[in-house]
């Protein structure tokens, strides 16, 4: 169904797309946007996850980027590029996505998709993800303490086929104030939620689990879990 859908998102209509894809509290954002603050939404490779970053610009009052990971295929990379900007995203490559805020006169809104594997060669956090030893990466967590940046996570639900609707809700408005890896965890716990609720629409892929945890690299688990 999500190829179906995402293939559709090449020629569907703003009418349509706001009729499959309802957004059910945006006004979150409203108040962060008057204080000038720039806002991280995170979510996951969830339900249709394209039709959600398509058409998160025209339902927050900010300026959005949307973060994405380059095909190698430049044909299907452009391809993709342009259905996701249809509507006025900003896409940017996930290498300058830390230069996307506290650049602007306008509040910015960064999209991530943070259940992606950290590259190889990458540091990286490890936890417990799904009874399994994980490694996640940090790039979200820095981001947001070093711009003071809110986190928002999108938790994105099936309505019927075809029909989703995304709720928004605040993980930290005060990102420093949270111990080294909790605003990570603390996704990384939302995400894991839903995979577990409803494992049907979540990305299954056996690179997430493909990196081994090395003897120096430590497990984190500063939010104990139920």
């Amino acid at each position: 169904d999500v190829i179906v859908e995402s293939v559709k998102l090449f020629s569907i209509s703003e009418a349509n797309l706001d009729k499959r894809m309802v957004s059910m509290n945006s006004e979150l954002f409203d108040a962060y946007y008057e204080e000038g603050r720039d806002v991280i939404m995170v979510s996951s490779h969830f339900g249709n996850w394209e039709m959600c970053a398509t058409f998160g610009q025209h339902h927050m009052p900010h300026s959005t980027r949307g973060v994405y990971m380059p095909m190698k295929n430049k044909y299907w990379n452009e391809k993709a590029k342009t259905s996701r900007s249809r509507f006025g995203m900003n896409l940017v490559p996930r290498k300058e996505a830390i230069s996307q805020l506290g650049i602007s006169d306008v509040p910015v809104a960064l999209i991530l998709l943070v259940d992606q594997s950290p590259h190889k060669d990458k540091r990286c956090y490890w936890t417990n993800f799904l009874n399994q030893e994980t490694a996640v990466n940090f790039g979200m967590e820095r981001l947001a303490s070093d711009h003071n940046a809110v986190v928002i996570y999108g938790d994105i639900q099936k309505v019927k086929r075809g029909y989703f609707e995304v709720t928004y809700s605040v993980i930290s408005d005060d990102p420093t104030s949270h111990p080294y890896g909790w605003l990570t965890e603390k996704t990384a716990q939302k995400i894991e939620e839903k995979v577990r609720e409803y494992p049907q629409y979540w990305l299954w892929t056996h690179k997430r689990w493909k990196r081994t945890r090395r003897e120096d690299e430590e497990l984190c688990n500063v939010i104990e879990k139920a």
